[in-house]
């Protein structure tokens, strides 16, 4: 971000990091808060104590992205699948209450998975945040379709809609990488012309002193000779 505002979130990246966490967790409230109204719910204080946790585990890693960015990955893409998983056998929670559960970290898959995508393509060889995405797009849509029966066109939206939500933020990660190699490069090349330039200026000065040196060597050897004639000439 241009301005006073991007300055401050590149000095205090931890920080920026943190309150972009607590904002996604935050769209998880609401969310959360659908199936404790739910009839029939079963032991929904319970469950609503295991969201809890996985809401601050999952913030936790979104904080810490850049500093641990392959673990933070792992827990962001395994927390909402045994968060959906401890829901059915657990809980025993139905299909349609299943959903319901996938729904309280949903936020995190849409938008907190894609954003640690976008870190790893940062940080890793395109190869490696391709086999990330394709592994980010299988669990969550597997975890979804099994736990939730999905059936026919169900199956091909959930994987389709996780898959390219997490394509956005690959590529917006590996445009990323790629301002930043082409400013590691910058500044390469402007260290390099510096470097230059000091070796020019050294040069110069070098072959300026042997001209001196070679100017004096000159006028002291004129001076000799012109006083040897003259005192030749004067013993004469």
């Amino acid at each position: 971000l241009p301005g006073s505002v991007g300055r401050w979130l590149r000095r205090h990246p931890t920080l920026a990091d943190a309150g972009l966490a607590a904002v996604v967790m935050t769209l998880n409230i609401p969310l959360g808060l659908c199936y404790m109204a739910y009839d029939g719910f079963p032991d929904a204080p319970a469950l609503a104590a295991v969201t809890v946790a996985a809401w601050l585990v999952c913030g936790g890693a979104l904080a810490l992205r850049r500093r641990w960015p392959v673990a933070a990955w792992l827990i962001t893409l395994l927390v909402p699948a045994l968060h959906e998983a401890t829901g059915a056998l657990v809980f025993h929670t139905s299909p349609e209450q299943s959903s319901y559960v996938s729904s309280t970290l949903s936020v995190v898959i849409l938008l907190g998975l894609p954003i640690m995508l976008g870190t790893l393509a940062v940080r890793l060889r395109p190869a490696a945040t391709w086999v990330a995405w394709l592994v980010s797009t299988a669990l969550p849509g597997g975890t979804q379709v099994y736990f939730e029966n999905y059936t026919g066109a169900q199956v091909g939206t959930a994987f389709l809609v996780v898959a390219l939500i997490n394509a956005i933020g690959v590529l917006v990660g590996l445009n990323a990488r790629s301002l930043r190699l082409r400013l590691v490069e910058l500044e390469a090349r402007s260290s390099r012309m510096v470097l230059a330039r000091e070796q020019s200026a050294l040069l110069a000065a070098a072959t300026e002193r042997s001209r001196i040196a070679r100017e004096m060597h000159d006028v002291v050897a004129h001076s000799l000779a012109v006083m040897i004639t003259m005192a030749d000439g004067a013993a004469a």
